[in-house]
């Protein structure tokens, strides 16, 4: 078998099921902590000790104390940080358009916070976890993929939850689904993408020629990526550009877009 190098990270076939296209074998230093820096050394010293060598655990809570990328997270469990793929997903990956979006996204959902684990599966080689993770009732892998910042992994996964939800964000063009035609992370890990396309559009980037706006289904006002509320509780309605939003009624947020009229 093949052995595919992805940036500095190694991935080895597995015939674990989605746990093949797992993208490291140690996972890659977590993008944030829940602590400040100081205690770094201490989670990644969790991470090395919390080992799979039991047998698949039953449902548990926990909070999450770092996140990898879009599908890949740590959460507490008898004093270990496992580390855990999110179940029937597959998120872009880093250094391809919308992979760190996805990662501050998982972040901005989970990071601190108490999560509810299902566990589905075991990747003992690379002491991994797949499981479906939820906060409150919200399934977090559903959620990624029905704001088209995730794949359905088809391959191993039938969930027509996730199915739906795929289905929906490609018709409404959100996320990745903006794009003519998104690259999906399996092709993208097996070279179907070349490593020098355009530079990652990250949240931060008000800029970006293919971008997707959030509308307020309260207030009728759209918000930029790079805007604090882009992320909303009632930012439902995803938009293609602005002139789809202003066909839908909505106007521009006036705390995103300097210059305009808005709420």
């Amino acid at each position: 078998m093949r052995t595919e190098v992805i940036g500095d990270a190694t991935a080895l076939p597995s015939r674990s099921g989605q746990l093949a296209a797992s993208r490291t074998a140690c996972p890659s230093p977590p993008l944030v902590f829940s602590r400040p820096r100081l205690a770094a050394a201490a989670v990644l010293a969790l991470l090395s000790l919390g080992s799979w060598s039991e047998p698949l655990p039953a449902p548990f809570s926990g909070r999450v104390v770092a996140v990898h990328d879009g599908d890949t997270l740590s959460v507490l469990l008898d004093g270990y940080a496992k580390v855990i793929r999110l179940d029937g997903i597959d998120c872009p990956e880093k250094g391809q358009p919308w992979g760190d979006v996805a990662t501050e996204r998982l972040a901005s959902l989970v990071l601190r916070k108490n999560v509810s684990v299902q566990p589905k599966d075991i990747d003992r080689r690379y002491n991994r976890l797949v499981a479906k993770v939820f906060i409150g009732d919200d399934d977090i892998g559903r959620l990624l993929v029905s704001e088209g910042l995730a794949w359905h992994f088809l391959r191993y996964s039938s969930d027509p939850a996730l199915a739906r939800a795929e289905v929906d964000a490609r018709g409404q063009r959100r996320g990745l689904w903006a794009a003519l035609d998104p690259v999906a992370p399996w092709d993208w890990r097996h070279g179907g993408a070349s490593r020098t396309s355009p530079p990652q559009q990250r949240l931060s980037d008000p800029g970006s020629a293919k971008r997707t706006l959030h509308g307020n289904t309260n207030s009728r006002v759209y918000h930029e990526p790079s805007c604090k509320n882009y992320w909303c509780a009632r930012c439902t309605r995803v938009f293609a550009s602005e002139e789809d939003a202003a066909q839908a009624g909505f106007r521009a947020a006036g705390c995103c877009h300097r210059g305009t009229k808005g709420g």
